[in-house]
């Protein structure tokens, strides 16, 4: 199913496709986050041993989304080490299957 968000006006909206058209599934206040239009399902994995810094955007049950200079990059999370916050900035890395703070000013433990 594709699903995006729409960041407006201090608004997060997330949408899914059905029947090509886009429909609200749910609707939440914004953090700290640039307006704009996010296509999760275009999110690509990050590569290996690479680390990306950007702001969280988004979890479900599956993925949590960082915004980047390369664009949207979504992370398993089974593969997290650690908590994420949402609309956070954090430097990301990579590595052996796991993804992990690359700057551990902000860690958060997974308890």
């Amino acid at each position: 199913m594709k699903e995006r968000i729409i960041v407006l006006n201090g608004t997060v909206i997330l949408q899914f496709e059905q029947d090509y058209e886009w429909k609200n599934k749910k609707v939440f206040k914004a953090g700290n986050i640039k307006p704009g239009l996010y296509d999760l399902y275009l999110a690509k994995e990050p590569n290996k041993n690479s680390i990306l810094k950007g702001k969280i955007l988004f979890r479900d049950k599956e993925f949590t989304y960082q915004t980047t200079d390369l664009g949207l990059i979504k992370y398993k999370n089974s593969s997290l080490t650690f908590k994420v916050e949402l609309y956070v900035t954090y430097s990301l890395q990579y590595t052996t299957g796991k993804v992990s703070i690359a700057d551990s000013k902000s860690l958060m433990p997974i308890i």
